[in-house]
């Protein structure tokens, strides 16, 4: 709403505020597929490596909101309650009282995920399930912390207010769910079953073919 009264150049003044990762996950959503099929590489995996990449970068990023005193929740008597400067964003309605870091707890939540991942990966599932398991887990994370964030936008459609976390983290739920039926990740990856067949198969046949030659060799001695 605040855009559709101002200019339409201020949608890209990035140096005004107004960013958020859920529109890098979107954009990311668009430009991806398109990316691809440009330079001929597998969705599916590169889904994967990026998936990695990206929930990595979002555990990260959040301590530069700790850093900054902005993104956290209402002021609370709770134990991981925690007093930001003045000046900060959160001081601004904090006045000098602990709150609750939110943007700790997501960053915690993240790297939970991360380490999901890294032990998925080589599990025997089809190209793409990192991907999916990333937009599901970040989608659920998202919206078990927007209750504890003071700085939530809303959409307002016919006077009623929507919390635009809540719908975006929907999106990327189904977004991932879709995704998982588009790709049939429930089902196992037969090239990598192939693959590992091939490799336990190699050695057998090496061993047996040493055995057959040591034989003939002690025969001829």
């Amino acid at each position: 709403n605040y855009y559709a009264f101002q200019p339409f150049w201020k949608v890209f003044a990035v140096w005004e505020g107004g960013l958020a990762i859920h529109g890098a996950i979107l954009g990311g959503i668009i430009a991806y597929p398109l990316y691809c099929r440009v330079k001929k590489l597998s969705l599916a995996a590169m889904f994967d490596i990026s998936a990695m990449c990206m929930i990595l970068g979002q555990a990260i990023g959040r301590w530069g909101n700790f850093t900054n005193g902005e993104t956290a929740g209402p002021v609370t008597d709770f134990w991981t309650g925690i007093v930001f400067p003045a000046g900060t964003a959160v001081d601004r309605y904090a006045h000098g009282a602990p709150v609750h870091p939110t943007m700790i707890y997501e960053s915690v939540g993240n790297f939970l995920i991360f380490f999901l991942l890294w032990k998925l990966r080589l599990r025997n599932f089809r190209p793409g399930l990192l991907g999916a398991v990333y937009l599901l887990s970040y989608a659920v994370l998202r919206s078990l912390l927007t209750p504890l964030r003071m700085d939530n936008q809303y959409f307002v459609i016919a006077d009623t207010k929507f919390l635009a976390a809540y719908a975006i983290s929907l999106l990327l739920f189904c977004a991932g769910l879709l995704w998982i039926y588009k790709q049939m990740l429930w089902l196992p990856d037969k090239d990598l079953i192939e693959k590992i067949a091939l490799e336990s198969a190699v050695p057998t046949k090496s061993k047996k073919g040493a055995k057959g030659v040591k034989s003939v060799k002690n025969k001829k001695g």
